[in-house]
């Protein structure tokens, strides 16, 4: 027999459950009762069960919409927008328009950088001397190891395929081993070959890309690998906390900050200009690929310059040389062997961040009489005001 396509436009309202439908049949038995016999003991009978099942919609439509107040991530909240139909659905099984060789060459390549010894000048940098004031890394216990795995949401598989779920499984039988990993890494200063591969999924920025560049490298690591770099994270920025090295303009990658804090800082700043009759202007930067173009030994000499340990110097060597990365077709379910990547680092990760962070602290900040130079890094988007007196 042919098939038929059907189209159905008004589909059943999500919010509509077996007891709201139950109080609706019982209004409408209750109507026709009240049409046929015209008694007020019939209409007051219907009135009281329409209004029930009124209230018992409205409950329903509240707590179906009511995604803002329900939810505390920014994930939820842009899936239920999506499920509300209020924006637009991720592109899902669209084809890349380039090989997974064009993208892998266009993330790999970094633009040009400086020649630099890398072994020569990392050996020049340490100073071989210890010092206490300096940043060392903690000893990592179980409660840490434990409490960066729960903070854990993401699901993806890296090329390790442990998932996070396999993870949570087994972390009472693996906690020792897990404990000794991360505290033989950091205390020897040589991060895990194995944990270095990422697996890239080209994410479209546009909504029908034709170039490479209209693609988002999305850095998918290892399982253990993220757990470590929670636990590294958290040393570093609470270094940097206690020792008031973060730009008090920095809003990026800090705790308590976000892009809210930014704006009221700029807005703050525009209006007492506005007041005291000075003109504002506005000079915004996107820089391109940018965690691609982080240079690793300024970023060195920017962390010895934040009295980094040399065991933590060489660690964070380890960790961002020799990467390696292959960038994956979900569509044809083609992986591309693993190239070496020297520069840059991982996108979407919490050790790319903050490294990224690292290599533009301590920005401009500039107070005169006359003039108010702020320069606030926001996710690489920076705004440089400037009020100038009339």
């Amino acid at each position: 027999m042919p098939l038929k396509r059907r189209y159905f436009k008004n589909l059943p309202a999500p919010w509509l459950t077996e007891d709201i439908r139950s109080a609706m049949r019982d209004r409408d038995l209750a109507r026709r009762a009240r049409r046929r016999r015209r008694c007020n003991t019939y209409y007051d009978r219907y009135r009281t069960l329409r209004n029930k099942a009124q209230n018992l919609v409205r409950a329903a439509k509240s707590v179906y919409y009511d995604i803002f107040n329900r939810t505390g991530s920014a994930n939820e909240v842009w899936r239920g927008l999506r499920h509300l139909g209020l924006i637009k659905t991720r592109a899902a099984g669209v084809r890349l328009s380039h090989s997974v060789e064009e993208l892998n060459e266009f993330f790999g390549h970094n633009g040009e950088s400086a020649d630099h010894n890398d072994r020569d000048s990392l050996e020049y940098l340490l100073t071989g001397v210890f010092n206490d004031k300096s940043f060392h890394w903690s000893y990592v216990t179980t409660i840490t190891i434990g409490r960066v795995i729960s903070r854990a949401k993401s699901n993806a598989v890296g090329v390790d395929s442990i998932s996070l779920k396999l993870l949570r499984l087994t972390v009472h039988c693996t906690m020792p081993i897990l404990k000794h990993l991360f505290n033989f890494s950091l205390m020897n200063g040589v991060f895990p070959t194995q944990w270095q591969s990422a697996l890239i999924y080209p994410i479209p920025k546009i909504r029908n890309p034709t170039l490479v560049k209209h693609y988002r490298p999305i850095s998918i690591l290892p399982t253990l690998f993220e757990a470590l770099e929670r636990v590294v994270c958290d040393q570093i920025r609470a270094y940097l906390e206690s020792h008031h090295f973060y730009d008090p303009c920095q809003s990026a990658y800090r705790s308590d900050y976000s892009t809210q804090t930014c704006l009221i800082r700029m807005l703050d700043e525009v209006r007492h200009a506005a007041d005291r009759k000075m003109i504002t202007v506005s000079v915004f930067f996107d820089f391109s690929k940018a965690f691609n173009r982080v240079d690793h030994f300024l970023l060195i000499m920017k962390l010895k310059s934040l009295n980094f340990s040399d065991s933590a110097i060489r660690w964070i060597y380890s960790y961002l040389r020799d990467r390696t990365q292959a960038v994956k077709d979900n569509m044809e379910g083609i992986v591309l062997s693993l190239s070496v990547v020297n520069a840059g680092v991982p996108q979407v990760s919490v050790l790319g961040d903050l490294y990224s962070l690292l290599s533009t602290l301590r920005t401009l900040v500039v107070n005169s009489g006359t003039a108010s130079i702020i320069f606030m890094l926001m996710t690489f988007k920076s705004i440089l005001t400037v009020n100038l007196e009339i």
